[in-house]
C-alpha cells in the first residue's frame, strides 16, 4: 500500500499519493462499517431463530470485518501522521532555503556565516529524521496485523452476550406490549 516510500520522490508526490491512500482508505472503511452492521444484524436474527451454526459462521466474517477495520483505521491515521510529517518537512526546507540566502547575504556584509551554518545543520538534520519517522511509521503499519484465537473466541463470546441480550430486550418489550394490548381488549 505504501509502496511509494521504498523510492525517493518529492514530498510534493508523496503528498498526492497520501491523499489518494488516505481517500481510498476511509472509503475502505465506510464499506467495512456497512459489512459490520450488516453482520451483527445477522448474527442477531440466527441467535432468534436459534440456528447456532449460521451464528458461528456470521460471527467469523463480523470478527473479520472487525479487525480489518481496526487495521484500516491505523493505516489511515497513520497516512495522516505521514501527511503532517510531510508538511513539516516541506517547511523545514523552505526554512533551509531562506537561511541559506540569508547567510550569503551575511558573507556578503561580512558577518561570520558559522552560526547559521549550524542553524541549517540542525534544520537539515530535523528535516531527515521526520522522512526517517515517515518511512519508520509505513513499515510499521506493514507489520502491524495479528491474529489471535483467543482473542476470537472471547469477541465472538462477547457478540454472542451482547446480541442475546438485545434479544431478551426486544423479547420483553413485546411481551409487555402484548400484555397492553391483552388488558385493552379485555376491558373493551
Amino acid at each position: 500500500m505504501f509502496k511509494f516510500l521504498r523510492k525517493k520522490i518529492s514530498p510534493e508526490e508523496m503528498e498526492i499519493n497520501l491523499k489518494i491512500t488516505t481517500a481510498k482508505l476511509q472509503k475502505r472503511e465506510n464499506n467495512l462499517k456497512a459489512i459490520i452492521n450488516k453482520n451483527k444484524d445477522d448474527a442477531k436474527q440466527s441467535l432468534k431463530t436459534g440456528d447456532d451454526r449460521k451464528f458461528n459462521r456470521i460471527s467469523q466474517r463480523y470478527l473479520l470485518a472487525q479487525k480489518q477495520l481496526k487495521y484500516i483505521e491505523g493505516l489511515t491515521d497513520t497516512a495522516m501522521a505521514m501527511n503532517d510529517a510531510i508538511q513539516m518537512q516541506k517547511g523545514m526546507k523552505e526554512l533551509v532555503n531562506v537561511t541559506e540566502e540569508f547567510a550569503q547575504i551575511q558573507t556578503q556584509l561580512g558577518i561570520d556565516p558559522q552560526r547559521i551554518n549550524k542553524a541549517v545543520s540542525h534544520i537539515q538534520t530535523a528535516s531527515q529524521k521526520t522522512e526517517a519517522m515517515a518511512e519508520n511509521l509505513a513499515l510499521t503499519m506493514d507489520a502491524a496485523m495479528g491474529s489471535g484465537m483467543i482473542e476470537e473466541k472471547e469477541e465472538v463470546e462477547n457478540l454472542k452476550k451482547e446480541l442475546i441480550g438485545e434479544l431478551s430486550a426486544e423479547t420483553e418489550a413485546k411481551e409487555d406490549l402484548d400484555q397492553k394490548i391483552k388488558k385493552e381488549l379485555a376491558e373493551e
